[in-house]
């Protein structure tokens, strides 16, 4: 049987952004380590395009054939955006066949444009494609009657179109009315490196959280949260690993409320970093505004810290009471009053059965399991 499999992706971890997509990185790695061949065809996104022609790298071990495209806002150039990716997606998909044969399956992750292109390519070559969902793009209540005609089309071909929450799936059915049998939930693959983690022994309650320091996180209403909790005469400290357009305005915050001594800023840090950071705090909190799964919180869970989170639709996957607190509401004082009542109520939270009970669903073995089927 042939077990190679073409993973198609529009982010994916590279010298100048390890990070970037690196959910893509840690599934092939998780699958790799179950059987597949994995190559992976990449367009990445660069203003500054360079020579057009094809390069080939590594990547933890895996072939990385590579090019690039100009960053269009695809929600507002979408058929312009999908016929530039496809041009480039074929041209690599040739080369990798010259390398490596026709491999058994192309697996995009991402509809738009990748899994658009995948289905094109699919009736251009015969081989069969499988696509990923993992944007919240398909929560918005109006999209261009291009897309939604491309959606239904790349649901309807595809050998399987996985989406990584139910409410993901809700969204992608509504979309495109297709029957729901047609879209399977299938959560995002978190590393095998997350265990149950005793807690440290930290003098001071340390909240840790960790995201993109973009608007739709919402950092800036987290240190208001903070801001208010410091003047309550709470003692905390917060810990925020991330990179983006925020960082200055977050940073200017910190220094007005005074919170230099209590909030830090650690910037863009690798996953190291990340496992050490959840193992020495006591509780992560991030309220998002919209998540189609959040792999930073089922991290946080594994490792055996409660969370704080927004209601903000992927974390209701599998969530369990126990697990910590969803605030319906999410304002500075709700916020504030929860990150309050967590510190007073820690000692009630069973750690140990955290990590347990967010093992059941969202470790790699479970997750992997149910991606398998899809190139069986």
């Amino acid at each position: 049987m042939n077990n190679t499999v073409f993973v198609m992706s529009f982010c994916f971890p590279n010298s100048r952004n390890p990070q970037l997509g690196r959910f893509v990185l840690e599934q092939c790695v998780e699958l790799r380590n179950r059987g597949l061949s994995i190559v992976v065809l990449n367009v990445a996104r660069a203003k500054k395009l360079g020579k057009k022609k094809i390069t080939v790298r590594e990547e933890e071990g895996f072939p990385v054939y590579e090019t690039t495209v100009f960053p269009l806002a695809q929600s507002k150039f979408p058929r312009l955006t999908t016929a530039l990716y496809l041009k480039k997606y074929r041209r690599l998909l040739r080369r990798a066949i010259q390398d490596h044969g026709t491999p058994n399956k192309l697996y995009a992750h991402f509809s738009c444009p990748t899994g658009f292109v995948a289905g094109r390519l699919s009736g251009e070559t015969g081989i069969p494609f499988v696509v990923m969902e993992h944007h919240s793009l398909y929560f918005r209540k109006k999209l261009p009657a291009y897309i939604l005609r491309e959606l239904k089309k790349t649901v309807e071909k595809s050998d399987d179109f996985l989406c990584v929450s139910a409410a993901l799936k809700e969204a992608v059915v509504g979309k495109t009315g297709c029957t729901p049998d047609k879209v399977r939930v299938v959560h995002n693959v978190v590393e095998q490196r997350f265990q149950y983690t005793e807690p440290a022994q930290n003098p001071v309650f340390t909240f840790f959280s960790a995201g993109n320091l973009v608007p739709g996180k919402r950092f800036s209403l987290l240190l208001d949260a903070a801001a208010r909790l410091y003047d309550r005469g709470v003692s905390f400290r917060l810990r925020i690993a991330g990179a983006g357009e925020e960082k200055s305005a977050l940073q200017t915050k910190i220094e007005e409320y005074h919170l230099s001594d209590t909030v830090c800023l650690l910037g863009r840090v690798d996953k190291e970093q990340m496992l050490k950071e959840y193992q020495m705090s006591d509780a992560f909190v991030l309220p998002s505004k919209v998540e189609t799964y959040g792999i930073v919180y089922r991290e946080s869970l594994l490792v055996g810290r409660p969370v704080i989170s927004s209601d903000n639709g992927g974390i209701r996957e599998d969530w369990d009471d126990r697990f910590g607190i969803i605030l319906e509401q999410t304002t500075v004082d709700t916020l504030a009053d929860a990150m309050e009542r967590l510190i007073e109520q820690y000692n009630t939270y069973d750690l140990k059965q955290i990590a347990e009970k967010a093992r059941e669903t969202c470790s790699a073995e479970h997750v992997c399991e149910q991606i398998l089927r899809s190139f069986e």
